[in-house]
């Protein structure tokens, strides 16, 4: 396996790492094991909340993506169970000129948009991608809570890409929670996003797709056919779950 060094600033979290300490139970279809994890006090680096965390190997991309995108939409329609999806927010995050930075924005690119047809009874479906404030000078926060004052949705979905300290989760798991995100970490301007940031229910959905070793970050060779499958299956699978 060959890896690429990446000089990448301000990553924001790394994949949940399944602990002894933690109550995992886990659940295996068609070789797809699904991790459910409930913290529910803080560990480490970990917020509060409901994870899961859907583990599979590559070949579940390049050849069962299918299978891969079945045990996916079951697994998001147990995060929408009671949810109100009458007008969901979808937001890509990310640094679209860093390569593996980009899922969140290829996942909305593959996404439709149904906010625009008020004679549809289907739900309202808003996609954004405020880009990183080294690109834009302004702050994401900034940016999404502009237009959550403006759209005022029922439910918000946060798409990024995620960095391991294990590489052989990279490329092979999709990690839901119902616990936010901080974009950006790093930087003090960016504040937490999550259900008491604006009292609406959140759900946080990332890949991870960088190799935190040290204070660098690889990622894998063929990380243009990763993102793009990927990506691909995500957005099939949101859209199927959502409608």
């Amino acid at each position: 396996m060959f890896y690429i060094i990446l000089r990448v600033k301000n990553m924001q979290k790394c994949i949940i790492d399944a602990q002894k300490s933690m109550n995992v139970i886990s659940t295996n279809t068609k070789g797809i094991r699904v991790d459910e994890i409930n913290l529910d006090k803080r560990i480490k680096q970990y917020s509060k909340g409901h994870y899961l965390v859907v583990n599979y190997s590559l070949e579940y991309l390049q050849k069962k993506a299918l299978v891969l995108e079945g045990v996916l939409n079951k697994t998001l329609k147990k995060f929408f169970k009671d949810k109100d999806l009458r007008k969901i927010l979808v937001i890509g995050l990310g640094n679209p000129n860093v390569l593996g930075d980009t899922f969140g924005i290829k996942v909305t690119n593959k996404m439709i948009a149904t906010n625009q047809y008020n004679f549809l009874t289907i739900p309202k479906v808003i996609l954004f991608n405020p880009n990183v404030v080294n690109n834009t000078g302004i702050n994401s926060f900034d940016l999404i809570k502009a237009l959550v004052n403006k759209e005022k949705p029922s439910m918000i979905i946060i798409i990024d890409s995620l960095c391991s300290k294990n590489a052989k989760v990279l490329n092979q798991a999709i990690e839901i929670n119902d616990c936010g995100i901080i974009p950006s970490a790093n930087l003090s301007i960016n504040k937490n996003i999550s259900y008491e940031t604006f009292k609406i229910p959140l759900i946080f959905i990332g890949v991870p797709l960088l190799w935190k070793v040290k204070k660098n970050y690889y990622t894998d060779y063929n990380i243009l056919e990763v993102l793009e499958t990927t990506s691909e299956i995500l957005a099939k699978s949101l859209m199927k779950a959502i409608m």
